[in-house]
């Protein structure tokens, strides 16, 4: 810096700062808020892949299960329609805790979705806020300089 950039510089006077510091503050609340929202993301996806996780090892214990209950039955000789009822039953079981799991994971795609939208906007926040803040800069050295 030149001997009239720091004289320019040391020339802005204490509203234009306290404006500066204003808008500064605004641009780190909005930075904090869109960290918080990228990490609450981040969250939500971990939690949904567990849930996919959770669901997945649920459905093998399941297919798991069923196939040692119809060998099991078949060795005991139980007739052809109790059978396709223990069968029926336990597969109506899989089904709903699959719907119940599919739903939560619906669930946690959607408020993935949401939080990804409200870091958007908070960028789009962000963005302004530093647009406006080097706007308002630019135009007090112009003004210092005249």
């Amino acid at each position: 810096g030149s001997a009239s950039e720091e004289f320019v510089i040391s020339t802005v006077d204490s509203v234009s700062r306290k404006k500066y510091e204003k808008e500064l503050a605004s641009r780190r609340k909005a930075e904090e808020q869109a960290l918080s929202v990228q990490q609450k993301l981040g969250d939500c996806e971990k939690e949904a892949f567990m849930i996919k996780k959770k669901l997945q090892e649920t459905e093998e214990m399941l297919t798991s299960h069923l196939e040692a209950a119809t060998m099991e039955q078949e060795r005991d000789g139980i007739d052809r329609e109790a059978q396709r009822t223990l069968e029926h039953e336990r597969f109506m079981t899989l089904e709903q805790d699959f719907e119940i799991m599919r739903r939560e994971h619906a669930a946690l795609e959607q408020e993935r979705d949401m939080l990804k939208a409200s870091i958007t906007e908070l960028e789009g926040e962000l963005k302004d806020a530093n647009d406006e803040l080097q706007h308002y800069l630019t135009n007090e050295i112009s003004e210092q300089a005249t």
